[in-house]
């Protein structure tokens, strides 16, 4: 991994590096003198600003956001769709982390390294790992991706995708057989095997709007509480990268599944009440729903980043401890010294 961020082939890499270094080696040089010790301050401002120049100066161009991400009417059309959904594209029509810039959530995702297990599905299908996933109109779980929108170069299937919107060398079409980002289901079947669980989500007999696939059975309540198939509605209330807010009304106790990826990091609620959160379908999560109304609440919270928080502000209390502490250090009291014609000086010894 090195490699790709310092390399002699791209000098720029190396600019923190050898501000470091010079940092490091200015400090030890100039430590004792004090007339410098300014001007050595201003220097280190200086060379943080000309890094930050350096390494961003492709990256964040002074033109406007317009110009960047002009309006294209393709995007345009998507972005009238109000509900969650995917898109996925074909021979590259779309460059890698395009549609992320306006808010659109492409199947192949935006950059690697990407979840194991998701990986796992892709490759499982037929794809190959490399810079960037390519997936394929035809592959089984496009439907259960919530994946609405193909944007291909080639004619697709007229009995599944409807054309939506013509471009130079390109088409929108919209999948009639997506499923919803969320819906309820009322039957499950358990499958601790990973290898069998994924035959089994990649296999044309499961229907993943009626049966849910999970590593570990429910509570004896849950299950026995489980009713048949029923109606349900399910309204978005918010939806971000680390909080999802979800109305729900379901005539009969089930499953709420989502097909967005499962992390130990999520965590759930049900009416406010934490509740487990469940592993579905090989790599999504689900979540157990009583009869009735209820507002369901997904959030972020990884634990890496509270531990970073708490840390942070640790390291920022020490730093505040210390900074106390030096100010209230007695200073040096003057010494009387007698000069060689007999006047008695008194002087501040330099630290």
């Amino acid at each position: 991994m090195l490699y790709r961020i310092f390399s002699l082939r791209q000098p720029k890499t190396i600019i923190p590096a050898v501000v470091a270094v010079v940092t490091l080696i200015g400090y030890f040089l100039l430590h004792r003198q004090r007339s410098l010790r300014r001007g050595y301050g201003y220097l280190l401002i200086a060379l943080t600003l000309a890094e930050l120049l350096v390494l961003g100066w492709r990256y964040n161009p002074v033109m406007l956001e317009s110009e960047m991400f002009p309006s294209v009417q393709g995007v345009e059309i998507l972005k009238e769709d109000g509900e969650p959904f995917r898109i996925m594209t074909t021979d590259g029509i779309f460059w890698p982390n395009y549609p992320a810039a306006y808010g659109i959530s492409d199947i192949a995702g935006y950059d690697l390294p990407v979840s194991a297990r998701y990986s796992e599905l892709y490759v499982a299908q037929g794809g190959v790992v490399d810079h960037m996933q390519v997936w394929h109109p035809d592959w089984p779980l496009l439907d259960f991706l919530n994946t609405k929108y193909v944007i291909a170069s080639q004619e697709l299937d007229p009995d599944r995708f409807d054309a939506v919107h013509s471009g130079t060398g390109f088409q929108i079409y919209q999948n009639r057989q997506a499923m919803p980002r969320a819906f309820m289901v009322y039957d499950i079947a358990v499958i601790e095997n990973e290898a069998a669980m994924v035959d089994r989500v990649l296999s044309k007999e499961w229907e993943p709007g009626k049966t849910a696939l999970l590593e570990e059975p429910l509570s004896p309540d849950e299950l026995v509480s489980l009713g048949s198939e029923g109606s349900f509605s399910i309204d978005f209330v918010e939806y971000s990268n680390d909080n999802v807010v979800l109305e729900v009304f379901t005539e009969q106790s089930g499953l709420l599944v989502m097909s967005d990826l499962y992390s130990r990091d999520w965590q759930a609620r049900v009416d406010a009440e934490q509740v487990e959160l469940h592993r579905a379908n090989f790599a999504y999560r689900a979540v157990y729903v009583p009869a009735g109304w209820h507002r369901i609440v997904f959030s972020y919270a990884p634990k890496a980043f509270t531990m970073g928080v708490v840390f942070t502000s640790v390291g920022l209390i020490v730093a505040g401890l210390l900074v106390l502490v030096g100010k209230r250090a007695p200073k040096p009291h003057a010494v009387t010294a007698r000069s060689a014609g007999g006047i008695e000086q008194d002087y501040q010894p330099e630290l």
